[in-house]
């Protein structure tokens, strides 16, 4: 399981109520965490509060809302999620993710989060 880093950049410039609340996230989405995600179906399906943020390729569905994007296979669902991934922590190198079998989990430094889960469609 992964541990709670209070030297994270993310926790260096929160208070301690908000800590807390990142303790329950982490222990929440840490419980089966493991490392990069097979796709498990052909579509990205991901949705969030920074959505709007990213790059038009991947805002089929406008700039806020869930997202779709249908691949023609599980090969290539994994590459586009592996290139958003990419652009997340570019952009926002302290970011911190969650993963685990089908799914993964984005925070960025303000505590926005976006969530990915690999769907058949």
């Amino acid at each position: 399981m992964k541990e709670f880093n209070e030297n994270h950049p993310i926790h260096k410039h929160l208070n301690s109520d908000e800590i807390k609340a990142l303790k329950i996230i982490d222990k929440i989405y840490s419980q089966d965490l493991k490392g990069p995600q097979f796709a498990t179906g052909n579509t990205l399906h991901f949705w969030g509060q920074f959505t709007d943020q990213l790059p038009e390729k991947f805002q089929p569905n406008g700039p806020s809302g869930h997202q779709y994007i249908k691949c023609s296979s599980k090969q290539e669902a994994e590459d586009l999620c592996r290139e958003l991934r990419s652009f997340v922590f570019e952009k926002w190198p302290d970011s911190v993710e969650w993963a685990s079998d089908g799914w993964y989990r984005w925070m960025i430094h303000d505590m926005k989060q976006m969530t990915l889960k690999f769907q058949d469609r």
